[in-house]
């Protein structure tokens, strides 16, 4: 019945959505596509969690001046902006370090959502009822959390196999039991065989297919 605690822990769960499925699937392309180590992988990533560090920093300020509302509601909008700019550039034609600009925004709009959700969500809870309160919004967002990895993972894994069997067909050296056998092999492992595939000779054709339906 409490507005600021429904529609705060609505907000929590999809941050949480949007945080670890981006987590779960971006290093999947940086190794996989694009070859990065481990090491330089997490390079890329610190331009989402810089962001989310800047942001937390002026959330507090902000706040005085506009509202714990308004600030989170300004962190959801800039998070669309950010997610809409990776998922326009993201390419295995560019250098890794040209998506850092759009996880940057994408890290600054979590930065600003999340700062004031917690304590928006309980303002209006009962002093009685907040460790109830306190408990719902952090599985709320931990709901949220294992549905990103699901959801976007299984996007990932279902629009990647049937990609890469689209973009065989037109690989006419590569028979159908081997676009099977390659299809099958890219799902199971979520794209991560690519480096394989790479150093292979057999395996070459296929290369360039999977990295267009990554």
């Amino acid at each position: 019945r409490i507005p600021t605690f429904r529609y705060g822990n609505v907000a929590i769960l999809n941050v949480g959505l949007g945080d670890l499925g981006l987590v779960f699937v971006i290093p999947l392309f940086l190794q996989s596509v694009l070859g990065l180590s481990a090491f330089d992988t997490g390079l890329v990533l610190t331009a989402l969690a810089g962001g989310a560090f800047l942001a937390g920093g002026l959330a507090a300020p902000l706040t005085r001046q506009i509202g714990p509302h308004r600030v989170v509601q300004l962190g959801l909008a800039i998070e669309v902006v950010g997610i809409v700019a990776v998922g326009l550039t993201f390419s295995a034609d560019r250098p890794a370090w040209q998506f850092c600009p759009q996880l940057f925004v994408y890290g600054f709009g979590v930065g600003f959502a999340t700062a004031q959700l917690t304590s928006l969500i309980l303002a209006d809870v009962p002093r009685a009822q907040s460790g109830e309160g306190s408990g719902i919004q952090s599985t709320s967002r931990q709901v949220g959390s294992a549905l990103g990895i699901a959801i976007l993972g299984t996007a990932l894994t279902t629009g990647l196999a049937s990609g890469t069997r689209q973009r065989l067909e037109a690989v006419p050296s590569i028979t159908p039991p081997q676009r099977a056998a390659i299809t099958a092999a890219v799902e199971r492992s979520g794209g991560a065989v690519l480096p394989a595939f790479r150093r292979s000779p057999q395996l070459q054709p296929a290369v360039a297919p999977v990295e267009e339906a990554f």
